[in-house]
């Protein structure tokens, strides 16, 4: 949760009055990195820059590789001559994956950097760093708009999502179909809703609820109010919600504690809860429902706490520092442990936290492009020893924040739009800027590559074919320009939109699934099965080929949709498939190339490959030895899928000498190494002007600088009886 700008690094240096140095710090060493802060700030706005760029330097030495101080010491240095020096601060900061998000070619203060020669190269490099990285699908889209999402939790007895919301102040459960149902609001004493976890042993809710100026019906006297509250489910006559305050500070204490806000909330196996204090610095522990919220942490020991998940046995809570830091607190002391990070990794801004097995998943919100990490942990959980960007500048991100994981799957909130709420009191029309309807996404964990996030896309279109019907599951995951043939191509959701479901049963799943280096383009290929409605036994089977691209919001939806029958039913036990992920790792789609002319290249292939079924000059195989790739494929009628390995199966690709094809419609990858093709083709005999004899949908990848053939599906013409 972030009342602030989540990217603080357009923001003033004010923000960093209250900068710690690593956890632990003695007070003396605190206060020494505040007064460097708070003497930078002066200098910034007197404009005396030798004076700003000495101050940053001794904060950094208390805080190296702090974002913000890198990207104000780069423009300090670039304002007193120091241009190369200023050059390596924004190169470090590509390297621990953050956008400095200056605009170089507008400001003059870092005129002397742009003319470095080294320049072009950060350039590049920057313009890499801001490619997504897409591996999530949406997991439903809620349908109120002014709802600012923040708290994920799910039930595992009953498959069911809980969302909470900061801004009508209530929480949401959310079923498999996106069917939302009202679980409890401001009539039960709920303020704005903010991390959630739900209590299988109780059959609870967990949330933390804080009075903020972005919900409705906000009062100026409400401020400071902030609890913990345990929601009972399950029984219509079920017991009221119960609230649990913070502990006050003893009479006479010397301790001085600002009113807590809390902001998230986790369960230990134990059934012990922990709560964070963002504007406190502490952690919070409830024994068991018949206590009280005691300090685990004390106030100021962090700067704003938010992520928390504790270790598999119970026995470690991981706390996400929003200042960038990630600690280690042992339950039974409360005692704190910095964890050490690989050198060029950054978790300043992670607003979430959640653990998947070793790892901890993290989605970081205060810095761009926002991203979702997963960060492994040595064997003793005591140091990140790794990390990988699992997701990275989605379309639909506009404040990711947090989620929860469930299997091999992270579900999180991929848009709050925080930034769009203003005070909803007394003056507030802030509030009334349009917003987007709240979008959760799902994000898997259990495969690698963006391959991962397509095959299970697939999987849930398979899902929703059987649960729905196919009429219902194809409207839904069509892309409004697809192609289907029936016989001849037509748009697929125009047409199945005329028709009505048919009386079948229709389920796939992928077997290879192969997806760009940009993540915008892949295709997935697997068995189906068809059976008639109220009939158990297969009535016809085959391989199925779809091309896919994400939309403009980031989604997954079938673009061609294509395939072959076999000749038998095959039985259901052929869904039983695994699923071979192939993610590109075009250096092409690295470096950010120019790929502007490779649909040349792509005709010109498609000329080649033409010239192959018409040339007499030695076999298919050796004429195909150049242009297909070696795991490349074919999917015929009657045969489905056939490999083009080897010289006998090559023969199944050709098409007869003297066939003419023409092309329909191609597209190429962002990353320009994954490409598709459809033509049309008219057999030997064929009248020019007569109907083509069918279609062929094609995937090309980008090797050895020409574009090679991986798959080609023909989807003839049914022959018209004489």
């Amino acid at each position: 949760m972030r009342r602030i700008c989540s990217f603080m690094l357009s923001m003033g240096l004010a923000l960093l009055v209250g900068l710690p140095t690593s956890l632990g710090a003695d007070r003396d060493t605190r206060a020494a990195a505040q007064a460097a802060v708070q003497r930078a700030m002066a200098a910034l706005e007197a404009k005396r820059y030798e004076e700003l760029r000495e101050n940053l330097l001794t904060a950094l030495s208390y805080r190296p590789d702090h974002p913000v101080l890198l990207a104000y010491l780069a423009r300090a240095e670039a304002l007193t001559g120091h241009a190369p020096e200023s050059l390596h601060r924004l190169h470090r900061l590509l390297e621990l994956g953050v956008d400095p998000d200056l605009d170089f070619a507008a400001t003059g203060e870092l005129g002397s950097v742009l003319l470095l020669p080294e320049f072009a190269d950060f350039a590049a490099r920057r313009e890499a760093l801001q490619r997504p990285i897409l591996r999530s699908n949406a997991r439903c889209r809620l349908s109120a708009p002014r709802f600012l999402p923040e708290g994920v939790a799910w039930n595992v007895a009953t498959e069911m999502l809980y969302v909470s919301s900061v801004h009508e102040r209530r929480i949401v459960a959310v079923d498999a179909q996106c069917a939302e149902r009202r679980i409890a609001g401001p009539e039960q004493g709920l303020d704005a809703v903010l991390g959630m976890v739900f209590d299988a042993a109780r059959n609870a809710l967990w949330a933390v609820t804080t009075a903020l100026p972005e919900m409705t019906g906000y009062r100026e006297g409400d401020a400071h109010r902030s609890r913990l509250v345990m929601i009972p489910l399950g029984q219509t006559d079920a017991e009221p919600p119960r609230f649990y305050e913070c502990a006050a500070v003893p009479p006479g204490s010397s301790v001085e504690r600002p009113a807590p806000e809390l902001n998230d909330v986790t369960l230990a196996p134990s059934g012990e809860v922990f709560v964070a204090d963002s504007r406190g610095g502490a952690i919070y522990r409830l024994a068991n429902p018949q206590g009280a919220l005691q300090p685990l942490v004390p106030a100021g020991t962090f700067v704003s706490p938010g992520g928390l998940a504790t270790d598999g046995g119970g026995k470690f809570l991981y706390v996400a520092d929003y200042a960038g830091q990630l600690a280690r607190v042992e339950i039974a002391s409360g005692a704190v442990l910095p964890l050490t990070l690989p050198a060029d990794l950054t978790l300043y801004g992670v607003d979430g936290l959640a653990r998947h097995g070793a790892a901890l998943i993290a989605v970081q919100n205060g810095i761009r492009p926002h991203r979702v990490l997963s960060l492994q942990l040595s064997d003793a959980g005591d140091r990140v020893i790794a990390s990988e960007v699992l997701e990275r500048a989605h379309p639909a991100y506009h404040e990711p924040t947090l989620g929860v994981v469930a299997g091999d799957t992270f579900t999180f909130v991929a848009n709050s739009q925080w930034e769009l709420f203003g005070a909803t009191g007394a003056g507030g029309g802030a509030a009334e800027q349009e917003t987007s309807p709240p979008l959760l996404l799902r994000l898997p964990l259990g495969e690698s590559g963006p391959a991962a996030g397509l095959a299970e896309r697939e999987r849930a279109f398979s899902d929703r074919s059987e649960a729905r019907g196919v009429r219902d599951a194809f409207l839904e995951f069509l892309d409004g320009d697809a192609m289907l043939f029936r016989p001849h191509p037509v748009n697929g959701r125009e047409h199945t939109q005329q028709q009505p479901d048919p009386p079948i049963g229709l389920v796939w799943r992928p077997a290879r699934v192969e997806v760009s280096a940009s993540g915008d383009l892949g295709y997935s290929t697997g068995p189906f099965v068809v059976t008639k409605k109220g009939e158990a036994s297969p009535a016809g089977a085959g391989r199925f080929f779809s091309i896919w691209r994400r939309d403009e919001l980031g989604e997954w939806k079938v673009l061609v949709d294509a395939g072959a029958d076999v000749t038998t039913a095959s039985p259901a036990d052929s869904l039983r498939t695994t699923c071979q992920l192939l993610s590109s790792r075009s250096p092409r789609g690295a470096a950010g190339a120019d790929h502007r002319g490779d649909q040349a290249a792509l005709d010109l292939a498609e000329a080649r490959l033409q010239a192959v079924f018409t040339s007499a000059a030695g076999t298919v195989a050796e004429r195909l030895a150049d242009i297909v790739t070696t795991d490349g494929f074919a999917l015929r009628e009657g045969a489905g899928e056939i490999p083009l390995a080897g010289r006998a199966d090559a023969r199944a690709l050709s098409y007869p000498p003297g066939t003419a094809f023409a092309s329909l419609r191609s597209g190429i990858s962002a990353a320009g190494d994954l490409a598709f093709s459809v033509a049309a083709y008219r057999l030997p005999g064929t009248a020019g002007d007569a109907a083509p004899d069918g279609y062929a949908v094609r995937v090309w990848r980008f090797r050895d600088r020409s574009w090679r053939l991986v798959a080609d599906s023909s989807t003839p013409v049914p022959r018209q009886a004489p």
